[in-house]
C-alpha cells in the first residue's frame, strides 16, 4: 500500500510542474490582418463594423443630453416649467447612453 502511495504522490507532483508553462511571446508589428483574426473569433469580421458603429452612436447619444440641458437653461422659467418633453427626451438620452455603453462594453 506504501509503494502506490509514493507512485501517486511522484505523478502529482509531474502534473503540478507541468501547469505552468512559459508564455509564447512574438515580436513584430501588430497589422490589420491580425485584428481580423482576432474579431474572426467572435461574431466574425462583421465585428468591426459593428464595434465601429456602435461606438460611434454611443457617441452621439452621449452628446444629446448636453444639447438638451443647453436649450432647456436658454429658456425663461415659465418656458422651463411649460416643456416637460425636454425633462423626458433628456432622462431618455441619458437611459439611452447607458444602454448603449454596456452594449459596446459586451459586444464583440
Amino acid at each position: 500500500m506504501e509503494a502506490t502511495t509514493a507512485g501517486g504522490e511522484d505523478k502529482e507532483k509531474d502534473k503540478k510542474q507541468n501547469l505552468v508553462v512559459e508564455e509564447e511571446t512574438l515580436h513584430g508589428n501588430i497589422g490589420l490582418r491580425d485584428y481580423m483574426n482576432l474579431f474572426s473569433f467572435s461574431i466574425g469580421n462583421a465585428a468591426i463594423i459593428i464595434y465601429i458603429i456602435l461606438a460611434v452612436v454611443t457617441s452621439l447619444v452621449q452628446l444629446i443630453p448636453s444639447y438638451v440641458i443647453t436649450k432647456w437653461t436658454a429658456m425663461d422659467l415659465e418656458g422651463q416649467q411649460e416643456r416637460s418633453d425636454l425633462m423626458w427626451l433628456f432622462v431618455g438620452s441619458t437611459l439611452g447612453y447607458m444602454v448603449f455603453v454596456f452594449i459596446r462594453s459586451t459586444s464583440c
